[in-house]
């Protein structure tokens, strides 16, 4: 059995068999953080630091002239986001997430052409310097939504869909309900209810709205 590094001030613990079983704040499973509140910024904030700091460690490739841009754009995407994007499919994003993948890839195009803040030059002009536009957020957009077709794809009656459409036991506190996984779907797509579920099933249907989603955040940032 692979061991489970715990972290968090409080603890309270029980017996399970053999074995003490803890309740933490925050645990991490397979290098992805788990929060007892379920926040993915907790998941979040450390991937972009961990794609940050492959960045950080390529500088002596960045500052090699005869490597052309385009190269070193692929290289970032290959090397950093991968690093960064790991399991994004269970993120839920929030304004302040979305917020912080785009502060995330300006910063890795700025540390790739070394263009300090001192320069002064907008984001605009720095991603027209590397010939291309911000395409971080629709990356995980799409990721995101092919991995929702998947799950609803497996056979009727499965785990994985249950989960995914929330047909779980309990019910939820009285108050103003948190952003969910799912809403993050309903609202990029525009479908929610039965033609969610009935979109989602076809599958070349729903390739063809993840191709609308992308193109349409891609013609967003461009204006």
């Amino acid at each position: 059995m692979n061991s489970v590094h715990l972290r968090g001030r409080d603890r309270w613990s029980f017996h399970l068999f053999t074995a003490v079983i803890f309740l933490v704040a925050i645990f991490a499973f397979y290098n992805i953080l788990w929060a007892i509140d379920a926040r993915s910024v907790t998941e979040v904030k450390p991937r972009l630091a961990m794609g940050m700091n492959v960045i950080t460690k390529l500088t002596k490739l960045w500052k090699n002239k005869s490597i052309s841009t385009k190269t070193k754009l692929r290289l970032v995407k290959a090397l950093a986001w991968t690093v960064a994007t790991y399991g994004c499919e269970s993120w839920t994003l929030h304004k302040e997430e979305e917020k912080r993948i785009q502060a995330f890839e300006n910063m890795c195009l700025r540390k790739m052409l070394r263009i300090p803040w001192t320069k002064l030059l907008t984001t605009n002009i720095v991603y027209s310097i590397a010939g291309t536009t911000p395409e971080l957020l629709t990356h995980l957009k799409r990721r995101k939504l092919a991995y929702f077709g998947h799950a609803l794809q497996i056979p009727e009656n499965s785990i994985e869909a249950a989960v995914t459409v929330g047909l779980t036991d309990g019910s939820r506190k009285r108050r103003r309900p948190r952003l969910s996984w799912l809403d993050n779907i309903t609202y990029w797509t525009g479908l929610n209810g039965t033609r969610l579920l009935v979109a989602a099933r076809n599958r070349n249907y729903w390739q063809d709205i993840i191709r609308h989603c992308s193109n349409h955040r891609k013609a967003m940032s461009a204006m």
